[in-house]
C-alpha cells in the first residue's frame, strides 16, 4: 500500500475520532442525551482515536502492504452495523415516531466512512507503465514526445471527454457575461433583519425582571440564535483545515505521477480533485485574515447594538405615551350657542346637588356616593372632614375638571352639564391652596383679558392690602413677576389671588385651603376682607383650620364620600355627640398641647 493512500486511510480513521468527540460534546451540552447514548459516543471515538494511532504506527514501522485481518473484518461488521442502524432509524421515521436529527447524521457518516474503508482493502496499486505521452515534456527537457500535435484530451477516453471536454467554453463564457441584478439571489426570509431580530429578542431572556442588558446575557442569546450556523461553520472550518494538509500529498502524488509512478486507477479524476482541494486550502488564509478583521470589530458592534436596543425601548415608550394621549377623551364643549346662560348668571348663587356620584376612572371605586343637599345663596358654607373624605373632588367637579358619574348641579336652577365649560368657570371664582402667578407684570397676573381699567385694579389691591406695596415699586402696576412668582412672597401670592377674586366680583367664590399655606396675621386679613367685600356672595370654604369654619352659616361635614352632618356651626356645637363638636374638641386639645409644648 502506497505512504499517500496509507496517510489518506489514517485520516479518515482520525476524522471520525474527531466526529463522534463533537458529537459526545454536544450531546452532554446541547442535546442532554441519556448516560447509555453519551458512552457509547465517548467509546466509538477512543477505539477510532486507538485506530489511527496504530495504523499510524503500522505504516512509519513497517511497508506491509496489506491491513490485519481483524482490523478488516471489523470494518465489515462496523459497516453492516452502521447500515442496520440507519434502516432503523428509516423505519421509526417511516412509523411518525421522533427521531434524532444527529443519530440520523451518525449513521450515514459511519454507512460512508465504512464504504471507504472497506473499499481501501481491495484498492490495489497500479502498474508503473507510462501510458500517457503528456507528462514527459514536463518534467525531461530534451525527451520529445513521438506525437507531433499534444492536447490535454490526446490520449484521454471517452469519459474524460464527456466529463471535461465543455468545461473550456463554460469557463470562457462566466468571464465574459456581465453580472445582472437580477442573477444576484435574493436574501430569504428567514435571514431577513426582522426575523432575526425576533429570534434573538426571544432568546434574550431577562433576569427576576431586572431588564439589563450583560454581555454574558448577549453572547448566550447570540449562541443560541446561530448555533446551527456556528456548527456548520465548523465543520466547514475543519474541512478547510484538513485540505491544508492533504493538498501537499496530493501535489506530492502528483508529481510522483509525473515520475511515472502511478498509483491510482483513475489518473485524470485524480488530476482534478489534486487542483480542486488544493485551491481550497489556499484559500483558508484569505478566511483566517477576513475573520480576525471582524472579530476586530465585534466589540464596537456589540456597543452599537446594546445603544440600538436601548434607543428603541425609548422611541416604543415616546409612541405608547403619544397613543395614550390621543385616547384621553377631550374636554366637553367651551360654548354652546343653544344654553348659554344670560350675562347675569347666576344672580342669587344658590346650588342644588341631587345623588351626586363621582368615580376618576372607569374601573375606580366611587368617591362621592350619592350626595344631596344644597348651599343656600348669599351664605357661607364651610365643608370639614378628614383627608380622603371627598372635600376637594366635590370642589373639582363644580368646576368640571371631573365629569360626574351621575346625578346633577344646578346653579340657580341651570343644569351645569348643559352649558359651555367657558361659560360655567369664567362665573366662578376660586383662590387655591397653592398661590399661583406668571411670569410677566402685576397687571397681566390680576388682568390677564385686559378687561378692567387701572382704577378698579387699584381698588382691588387697595381692597387686598397690597395696595401701598406695589405703589412702592419703581415701575407699578408694570413691575415685573418672575416665573411662579418667586420674586413674591406666599402671602404676597395668595392676596394676589385674592384681588383676582375681588376684580371679578363672581357670585359664587370657592376657597380650597386657601389659608392653609399662610401665617395666622395673612389668614386674619383674608378672612376679613372676605367677610367685608362678599357679604351677598355664597361663599365655599374647605377648611384647613376650625377658625375658618366656625363663623360660617353652614356646615358639611363629610366621611368617606357621604354627608354625615349639614347644619349650622351653632346647633352643631351644642349636640356633644354630634361629629363636629368631637372634631372642634379634638382641633382644640391638639392646639392647646402644641401651646404648652412651645412654652
Amino acid at each position: 500500500m502506497s505512504s499517500t493512500f496509507s496517510k489518506l486511510v489514517v485520516m479518515c480513521c482520525v476524522s471520525l475520532s474527531v466526529f463522534y468527540s463533537v458529537l459526545s460534546l454536544l450531546s452532554c451540552v446541547r442535546w442532554h442525551s441519556n448516560v447509555w447514548t453519551l458512552f457509547d459516543l465517548l467509546l466509538a471515538a477512543l477505539t477510532w482515536g486507538t485506530i489511527s494511532m496504530y495504523l499510524r504506527g503500522l505504516y512509519t514501522d513497517s511497508h506491509e502492504q496489506k491491513l490485519p485481518y481483524l482490523l478488516r473484518v471489523w470494518w465489515v461488521l462496523y459497516v453492516l452495523l452502521s447500515c442496520y442502524r440507519l434502516v432503523v432509524d428509516f423505519a421509526l421515521y417511516k412509523k411518525q415516531e421522533l427521531v434524532s436529527v444527529h443519530n440520523v447524521v451518525s449513521d450515514l457518516v459511519g454507512v460512508c466512512a465504512g464504504l471507504l474503508l472497506c473499499c481501501s482493502c481491495l484498492w490495489k496499486r497500479g502498474e508503473g507503465e507510462r501510458t500517457n505521452l503528456l507528462e514527459e515534456p514536463l518534467l525531461i527537457e530534451n525527451e520529445v514526445c513521438d506525437d507531433e500535435v499534444t492536447t490535454p484530451f490526446s490520449k484521454a477516453g471517452f469519459l474524460s471527454l464527456v466529463s471535461f471536454s465543455w468545461m473550456s467554453p463554460l469557463v470562457t463564457l462566466g468571464n465574459e457575461k456581465i453580472i445582472d441584478s437580477k442573477d444576484v439571489p435574493q436574501v430569504d426570509s428567514s435571514d431577513r433583519a426582522e426575523n432575526l431580530f425576533r429570534v434573538f429578542r426571544s432568546k434574550l431572556e431577562w433576569d427576576d425582571g431586572e431588564r439589563r442588558i450583560t454581555t454574558f446575557k448577549l453572547v448566550k442569546a447570540l449562541f443560541l440564535s446561530v448555533w446551527r450556523d456556528i456548527l456548520l461553520s465548523f465543520l466547514f472550518a475543519f474541512v478547510s483545515t484538513m485540505s491544508c494538509y492533504v493538498a501537499p500529498y496530493l501535489m506530492d502524488s502528483f508529481v510522483q505521477y509525473l515520475n511515472g509512478e502511478r498509483q491510482y486507477k483513475y489518473q485524470g479524476y485524480v488530476l482534478v480533485t489534486i487542483f480542486f482541494v488544493a485551491k481550497l486550502g489556499l484559500t483558508l488564509p484569505c478566511f483566517a485574515g477576513l475573520a480576525i478583521t471582524y472579530a476586530l470589530n465585534l466589540n464596537s458592534l456589540q456597543s452599537t447594538l446594546v445603544w440600538t436596543l436601548c434607543d428603541l425601548e425609548n422611541k416604543m415608550i415616546s409612541v405608547e405615551r403619544m397613543l395614550q394621549y390621543v385616547d384621553i377623551p377631550s374636554e366637553p364643549s367651551l360654548v354652546i350657542e343653544s344654553t348659554r346662560p344670560e350675562k347675569s348668571w347666576p344672580s342669587r348663587g344658590e346650588i342644588t346637588i341631587s345623588n351626586l356620584q363621582v368615580r376618576y376612572g372607569p374601573h375606580l371605586p366611587m368617591v362621592l356616593h350619592g350626595l344631596t343637599f344644597t348651599f343656600p345663596g348669599g351664605l357661607k358654607t364651610g365643608i370639614v372632614g378628614r383627608t380622603g373624605c371627598g372635600k376637594s373632588t366635590l370642589i373639582q367637579t363644580l368646576f368640571r375638571i371631573v365629569e360626574p358619574t351621575a346625578g346633577e348641579i344646578r346653579i340657580d336652577g341651570i343644569d351645569i352639564l348643559t352649558i359651555g365649560l367657558h361659560d360655567l368657570r369664567s362665573r366662578l371664582s376660586i383662590i387655591p391652596q397653592d398661590p399661583t402667578m406668571f411670569e410677566g407684570t402685576v397687571r397681566s397676573n390680576l388682568d390677564p383679558l385686559e378687561e378692567y381699567s387701572d382704577d378698579q385694579i387699584w381698588e382691588a389691591l387697595d381692597k387686598c392690602q397690597l395696595g401701598d406695596e406695589v405703589r412702592k415699586k419703581e415701575l407699578k402696576l408694570d413691575s415685573s413677576v418672575s416665573e411662579n412668582g418667586q420674586n413674591w412672597s406666599v402671602g404676597q401670592r395668595q392676596l394676589v389671588c385674592l384681588g383676582r377674586v375681588l376684580l371679578k366680583r363672581s357670585k359664587v367664590l370657592v376657597l380650597d385651603e386657601a389659608t392653609a399655606s399662610v401665617d395666622t396675621a395673612t389668614d386674619n386679613l383674608i378672612q376679613e376682607t372676605l367677610r367685608q367685600h362678599f357679604r351677598d356672595c355664597t361663599v365655599i370654604t374647605i377648611a384647613h383650620r376650625i377658625s375658618s369654619v366656625i363663623d360660617s352659616d353652614m356646615v358639611l361635614l363629610l366621611d368617606q364620600g357621604l354627608i354625615k352632618e349639614h347644619d349650622s356651626p351653632g346647633r352643631l356645637l351644642e349636640d356633644k355627640s354630634s361629629s363636629f363638636s368631637k372634631l372642634v374638641a379634638e382641633y382644640t386639645t391638639s392646639s392647646e398641647s402644641k401651646f404648652s409644648r412651645s412654652c
